[in-house]
């Protein structure tokens, strides 16, 4: 097997487990999912025992666990995502939206590495072991320790 094929393989198997852990924990929580699902469309001050009934019946909530974890499965493999619980809107649409900024950041991050990363390596290795090559190493280190959220907060992103 490549190992393109071995990695979509483990993708497949992270994503199904990853999945049924999520289906079984959001099963698990205590209180009335509908509930919290109305709550989240209608907002807490409007939600009631109907409100409440009509998502459990909609989402199918009053059924047994198994099958409905079947059907997601399925849902799954067939990538649809179905809607979201809270806007009603496609759950794809909405990845797709925020999938936009995420490319868009990651080339941005991409474009100025390439500017900022090849000649700064050039004029270290002009003198290597220099002072600018050890500032260097020392910046690129202390920026590699850093979790990305704390450097992202300093560089205002």
């Amino acid at each position: 097997m490549s190992a393109v094929a071995s990695r979509l393989v483990q993708a497949i198997m992270v994503a199904v487990l990853i999945g049924t852990a999520t289906f079984a924990m959001m099963r698990s929580l205590p209180g009335d999912a509908a509930w919290r699902i109305a709550a989240g469309r209608y907002g807490y001050d409007n939600v009631n025992a109907a409100a409440a009934e009509a998502v459990r019946q909609e989402l199918g909530l009053d059924g047994p666990a198994l099958p409905a974890l079947m059907q997601w499965l399925g849902d799954l493999a067939r990538l649809d995502f179905g809607n979201s619980l809270v806007t009603g809107q496609p759950v794809a649409a909405e990845i797709a939206h925020q999938l936009g900024a995420s490319v868009s950041l990651a080339l941005m991050a991409i474009l100025l590495s390439l500017l900022i990363g090849p000649p700064l390596g050039i004029l270290a290795g002009l003198r290597a072991g220099g002072l600018l090559d050890r500032m260097l190493l020392v910046v690129s280190t202390g920026l590699k320790a850093v979790p990305q959220a704390v450097t992202d907060q300093g560089l205002g992103l």
